[in-house]
């Protein structure tokens, strides 16, 4: 370990791997660029790929989350507007604020997603799902 590296955080470079399924939300596949695989609890960048009708049931989180769409279309519902998002936009959900997010088209759509959490706990401790099946 250098002197400039933390303990507990990676210090090699880590393969991103490929995507896996999202449990609960078919359509969805999802891999961790910054994480618990890195050591990293205090926030998590998650790319997430959306097939068509793929969708993210209406919740909210104690903290802020962002997305970025790299690819395709994004319908988010936030709070009481319905978006459209393009891919090379961004959306900052702040904190208890309901959201949903929706491929409503035949493209895949493709975005990176990033709250200050531990991805590890977040779905269990820093959301509360308003809608549907919690993730898991």
């Amino acid at each position: 370990m250098s002197e400039q590296q933390a303990p507990g955080y990676r210090s090699e470079p880590r393969p991103l791997g490929e995507p896996t399924e999202v449990p609960r939300r078919p359509g969805m596949y999802e891999r961790s660029f910054v994480g618990p695989e890195d050591g990293v609890t205090e926030l998590f960048v998650n790319e997430v790929t959306f097939t068509e009708g793929a969708e993210i049931p209406l919740h909210h989180h104690t903290v802020v989350e962002a997305w970025v769409v790299l690819d395709g279309v994004l319908t988010i519902r936030l709070g009481d507007e319905t978006l459209t998002v393009e891919a090379g936009h961004t959306v900052t959900v702040p904190p208890g604020t309901p959201h949903g997010v929706l491929n409503g088209r035949a493209l895949v759509a493709r975005a990176l997603a990033v709250a200050p959490w531990d991805h590890a706990t977040f779905f269990r401790d820093a959301t509360k799902y308003l809608e549907g099946l919690a993730r898991d």
